[in-house]
């Protein structure tokens, strides 16, 4: 809750708020052979948020990649949306794209690199799980990051802000973390994942 000051004028307020939040790491993977997933489950409701850091790369035959969420296990399309405002680009040249709504059977981000991409270049995404364990609101996922690959050869960079939402009251109890559209996160991908206790400002 935020402490409420007041001013010198009476009629002017002052709104402080107290970074106070703490993060427990829940679990933290490395890779070091390709691997189709990686999940966490039994997450503890008492948190207010989950918080992912990815650092990527998967075996998709181009330079980029995207990583898929799925709550609770859940591969229902109609149950997720996503949504993006992100820059795409390879050599000289690129679209910048508006919010856009799309359905899969996760939430989709952008932002990991695939098997085109430089040796050792990996995507990075951090990704804020807000109110995962309500029992009476939809799940919304919020997101950025992105990969930025200036080889000589075929410069590529896909960069922006993303949000989605799982369409469940359920209070989701597990994540899960899979390549759009390659068929493995290769050796070297990393994965932490922390539980965050907000105690002022947004979320609390």
């Amino acid at each position: 809750m935020p402490i409420l000051g007041t001013a010198a004028s009476q009629n002017t307020k002052t709104f402080l708020f107290a970074d106070t939040s703490t993060f427990a790491l829940i679990g933290s993977t490395v890779l070091s052979s390709s691997q189709s997933s990686v999940s966490y489950s039994n997450l503890n409701p008492n948190y207010t948020d989950l918080y992912l850091i990815a650092s990527s790369r998967t075996d998709y035959a181009s330079a980029k990649d995207q990583l898929l969420i799925q709550m609770n296990a859940d591969t229902t399309a109609s149950n997720y949306s996503s949504g993006y405002n992100m820059y795409d680009g390879t050599n000289a040249s690129g679209t910048f794209y508006g919010t856009r709504t799309i359905t899969t059977s996760g939430i989709k981000f952008a932002g990991l690199t695939g098997a085109n991409a430089t040796s050792g270049l990996y995507g990075v995404l951090e990704v804020d799980f807000v109110n995962f364990s309500s029992s009476t609101a939809h799940k919304t996922v919020i997101a950025e990051g992105g990969m930025s690959d200036l080889n000589a050869t075929s410069p590529n960079v896909s960069v922006g802000s993303f949000a989605g939402n799982w369409m469940s009251t359920t209070a989701c109890n597990s994540v899960t973390l899979k390549p759009v559209n390659g068929s493995n996160f290769v050796s070297g991908s990393t994965f932490s994942l922390y539980g965050v206790t907000r105690y002022g400002g947004f979320g609390s």
